[in-house]
């Protein structure tokens, strides 16, 4: 009788479902009638694969930006989904669907406002947020994947948002939407959040414009606690100096694990009144003999009243 070790079959099996950690779009910018297209792609540690998709997506958004403006459109996808050629499937995939909303976004722009000649620009963000095919595995991979996504929302994705955003800024008449899903909700949060702070330490000065004209947060699988920690920490400046509400933030932020409370302990430092300094009392008031501790005295009156 055969008999198949039943282990390694099964890590045979899950080996063979789970999807390619690679780059899907070596050619990152797609160029229609209708709209263009540009993809950037992380891997599973937050990293660009590939810089020069980046690059690419910011050299075509300014040739567009350069006329009357520019209707930019970026997307980060969630939970099961990523940038493979799978998405690109009728009435399944995300990409499938991110270009039809771009297609009907440019037809509604020419119908609005006939004439003007407003290009329409996607770029869409795609990370890992499928690890396998098989059904039962992709359900459990939910806890994998939003630690995939918490290390992608880091330096490289903040800083990729923000560059697109400040090159569409250039141009006034141009307008942004960013949208995520799942997972991206949560990845797009914490981006733009990190960006604005780091753009009010910056110029503390000026007034923060908020690089985005509308931000949508579809079915966010996060717990939006970033958000809220950083528009609690905007808003100490209506309650306390705005200084040293700048200089909390700074010691908050060089400690390398900034947060509302750490923020709020370093303000209430700088807001600590001073020690008043020790008193010199006059010569008239000085004791001459200064009392001591006589600690035979007490032996010896304890021996006489309790001892027989």
């Amino acid at each position: 009788m055969l008999r198949t070790p039943i282990a390694p079959l099964l890590a045979g099996l899950l080996a063979l479902s789970c999807t390619a950690h690679r780059m899907y779009r070596p050619t990152s910018l797609e160029e229609h009638a209708d709209y263009s297209l540009a993809f950037i792609e992380f891997d599973d540690q937050g990293e660009l694969w590939s810089p020069s998709q980046l690059d690419s997506a910011l050299a075509h958004l300014e040739r567009l930006n350069s006329g009357p403006g520019v209707a930019l459109v970026v997307f980060v996808h969630g939970w099961n989904n990523d940038a493979s050629p799978r998405e690109d499937q009728a009435d399944k995939g995300s990409i499938y669907q991110y270009r039809k909303f771009l297609t009907r976004l440019e037809e509604d722009i020419e119908q609005r406002f006939p004439g003007i000649g407003f290009p329409v620009m996607g770029v869409y963000l795609g990370w890992r947020g499928r690890v396998s095919n098989v059904p039962l595995i992709r359900e459990a991979s939910f806890y994998n994947r939003r630690g995939a996504a918490e290390r992608i929302a880091g330096a490289s994705a903040t800083e990729a948002i923000y560059r697109i955003l400040t090159t569409m800024r250039v141009n006034p008449n141009s307008r942004s939407v960013l949208i995520g899903h799942s997972f991206g909700s949560m990845i797009l949060e914490r981006a733009l959040a990190q960006a604005a702070i780091s753009a009010l330490l910056a110029s503390p000065e000026q007034e923060l414009i908020f690089p985005a004209d509308l931000v949508v947060l579809l079915n966010p699988a996060g717990s939006a606690s970033q958000t809220k920690q950083m528009v609690d920490i905007l808003a100490l400046v209506l309650l306390h100096d705005e200084q040293l509400v700048e200089q909390a933030v700074t010691k908050a932020l060089e400690s390398g694990e900034p947060s509302k409370q750490h923020v709020l302990n370093c303000l209430s430092r700088l807001e600590e009144p001073r020690r008043p300094q020790p008193l010199k009392p006059p010569l008239a008031l000085k004791l001459v003999n200064e009392p001591k501790a006589d600690t035979a005295r007490y032996d010896k009156l304890r021996s006489t009243r309790y001892e027989p």
